[in-house]
């Protein structure tokens, strides 16, 4: 279950909608999308069993669906590719240059805050470590990210008690 909403270079709406059916124990994923100019486009199933995900569109009007460490891109022209699995991550946004920022939770007995990007190219930069110290406890909350136009990346997360918030400059250093 849940809603996720992207709106493309265009004026284009694009949603993720989560529904239960209590009849057969199902959770299926709809997508639909709301041209500036027209309606909405019929539902379309594209996945089941899906609870944690997030949806953006990029510069040039590909729209990204990430979840469970997998994501699918639906071309500008409207075509879903197939599942994909380079990607970790539970939240995303992509800069003015195209290239996609992920953040993600790696839990094991600590939890480490993980970042990377993806360039338009394709290519997929080593994954770091954006948190500078292991949480001993294990209920953080999943990562934000965000881009700033100079090029700086903004994570925040929290545990129970605090909010954690870093900075990555367009150089490298986190703080």
């Amino acid at each position: 279950n849940g809603n996720a909403l992207a709106v493309d270079p265009s004026g284009t709406v694009h949603v993720l909608v989560g529904i239960h059916y209590y009849s057969n124990n199902k959770n299926l994923l709809y997508y639909r999308n709301h041209p500036k100019t027209g309606s909405w486009s019929e539902p379309e199933i594209i996945g089941e069993n899906i609870s944690d995900f997030s949806l953006r569109a990029d510069p040039i009007g590909n729209l990204y669906f990430l979840y469970n460490n997998r994501y699918r891109v639906r071309s500008a022209a409207g075509v879903w590719s197939g599942e994909m699995t380079d990607l970790e991550g539970s939240n995303f946004t992509f800069d003015s240059q195209g290239t996609l920022h992920i953040v993600y939770r790696e839990s094991s007995h600590y939890s480490i805050i993980r970042y990377k990007t993806k360039k338009a190219d394709g290519s997929l930069s080593t994954s770091e470590i954006a948190n500078d110290f292991k949480m001993v406890n294990s209920n953080v909350s999943t990562p934000t990210i965000a881009v700033t136009s100079d090029q700086r990346v903004h994570i925040v997360y929290s545990d129970i008690s605090k909010t954690f918030y870093h900075v990555r400059e367009p150089g490298g250093r986190w703080h």
